[in-house]
């Protein structure tokens, strides 16, 4: 009797092999089991972080546009009252009010860089689609030898291009420029646009463009609805002030000083030696200016957008947005 007994006990504290087995089994399954329940929690969480990251993205981008219409909305009321008192005067320059960009300007979770840009101190790209484009194509050839870094190109030609992706017509310009037929060689192939450029990037487009001479070229043109834009000699740059004569002229000089010495009329500026006398002036150049870019950075819970805008100015008119650019980062 005690003998059984002792083989009972044994049993139970030493169970058979095959008890083992199962034991190890529902062990190594109960680990599997935790295992991946622990693998779906993880990565529901990550799902939930994703989702709240994507939610506050979205959130700070629509808060960063609206923060980016209302400066706009902004710029445009100060616009409107200085029209009162300088616009009226004729002449715009560097050292007016608008001409002040704002950096770092506070705002709830987030600042704002706010700066306005006369877009006449620019030579306008649109103008070589006038009736009579010669005298523009001939700004524009100076305005090529005038810009550093530009190497082996043919501006005559490049005028040309432009000229005809510009124009209505189907017919290269005197011969030497690009229309559908060149365009339709190529691949893919595309059309000319046959219209006003919208933006100075279509440049990309033309023949002859290359990204290298876009970028050396790009600061110094501009795409407004117009062909007769007259460069602003009070705003534009080196490089555009050399192009609006094939004489030389004191430019540099000029550059120096007219942030508090602008010039009040084209007149003025020639009778100081700031301009050549050269009766085409006319044709190139004033001391007013109808376009403006207006470029707002807004940054908003690590959400970064820029806000571009075509402001038309008139003297006896007020502000208006002709066109919006967004462009996130």
């Amino acid at each position: 009797m005690h003998h059984s007994l002792d083989k009972l006990a044994a049993a139970s504290i030493d169970p058979p092999n095959n008890q083992k087995r199962q034991m190890g089994v529902a062990l190594v399954t109960a680990i599997f089991v935790v295992a991946l329940a622990t693998i779906a929690a993880v990565s529901m969480f990550d799902g939930v972080i994703i989702a709240m990251h994507r939610t506050n993205n979205l959130q700070g981008s629509e808060q960063a546009e609206w923060y980016a219409l209302s400066a706009e909305s902004w710029v445009c009321s100060l616009l409107q009252r200085e029209s009162v008192s300088q616009r009226q005067r004729g002449y715009i320059s560097l050292g007016d009010p608008w001409a002040r960009s704002i950096t770092g300007f506070p705002m709830d979770r987030g600042v704002a860089d706010i700066k306005l840009e006369d877009l006449q101190g620019r030579f306008n790209i649109n103008n070589l689609g006038a009736l009579n484009p010669t005298p523009y194509m001939e700004q524009f050839q100076r305005l090529m030898g005038s810009i550093p870094d530009i190497q082996n190109s043919d501006a005559g030609t490049l005028a040309a291009d432009i000229r005809d992706w510009i124009d209505f017509d189907s017919e290269p310009w005197a011969g030497v420029g690009a229309e559908d037929i060149y365009y339709m060689s190529l691949h893919p192939p595309y059309r000319a646009s046959n219209r006003l450029m919208r933006s100075p990037s279509e440049l990309l487009s033309v023949r002859g463009v290359t990204p290298q001479l876009y970028e050396a070229i790009h600061p110094y043109i501009t795409t407004l609805p117009t062909t007769s834009a007259k460069v602003n000699i009070n705003t534009a740059p080196l490089p555009v002030l050399e192009s609006l004569s094939s004489e030389s002229a004191a430019f540099t000089q000029f550059i120096a000083e007219r942030s508090t010495n602008p010039a009040s009329s084209v007149q003025q500026a020639v009778a100081r030696g700031a301009l050549p006398k050269d009766p085409t002036l006319n044709t190139f150049a004033d001391v007013s200016s109808n376009y403006f870019q207006l470029k707002t950075m807004i940054a908003v819970d690590g959400v970064q957008i820029v806000l571009y805008s075509t402001i038309i100015w008139p003297i006896n008119g007020s502000p208006t947005v002709l066109l919006h650019s967004l462009a996130t980062d």
